[in-house]
């Protein structure tokens, strides 16, 4: 089997048998993953390559709209963000922008920008650097997801490529009134 295919079918399987709590975390880490690769399409004025990625995250924050149960106040807050995100990002297709583009990034990343960087020194004495405090982005370890639970779940690949990533925690912001321990 040719590697794009077992990828394609390793990809397809991790998908098919994820839970939602994971399946949430894929379409998060999809989202700011497309927004950056749309980000490159723009740099290189492929405007194709941008809109396609552009659409994949609307495609995301509207199924994360979707998700919201108006049973909760909070819902409706979240709907706020979700739709400004879709404006920011139908104007940024529209007119080709990578400052509004920026800003849908920096919206869906507002889940908790501490997650995401880390300060590290940086060196290169090649360049004359020698010490520079930069700051470095990272996987999330802990994600706190806009929608409503009663459990928590975790996991870290160990197999493939990517042996050595950090375990991720995945946590609902709120909980659900019914019993949440199954003791």
């Amino acid at each position: 089997m040719p590697p794009t295919n077992a990828a394609s079918l390793y990809q397809g399987t991790k998908i098919n048998t994820a839970s939602p709590a994971e399946l949430t975390l894929m379409l998060y880490d999809g989202a700011i993953k497309f927004c950056n690769i749309a980000m490159l399409g723009l740099e290189k004025n492929d405007y194709e390559k941008a809109s396609t990625y552009i659409i994949k995250v609307q495609n995301i924050i509207t199924e994360f709209r979707s998700t919201l149960d108006f049973k909760y106040a909070t819902a409706k807050d979240f709907d706020v963000i979700y739709e400004y995100i879709l404006g920011l990002l139908v104007q940024s297709n529209i007119k080709k922008d990578m400052s509004i583009l920026e800003e849908a990034l920096n919206q869906i990343r507002k889940v908790d920008f501490s997650v995401f960087y880390r300060e590290e020194i940086f060196s290169d004495p090649a360049r004359d650097i020698n010490r520079e405090n930069i700051m470095k982005e990272i996987l999330p370890d802990f994600i706190l997801m806009p929608n409503v639970g009663t459990k928590a779940m975790m996991w870290q690949e160990t197999a493939g490529v990517k042996r050595a990533t950090p375990g991720r925690f995945l946590f609902p912001i709120f909980t659900a009134a019914r019993k949440i321990w199954n003791l």
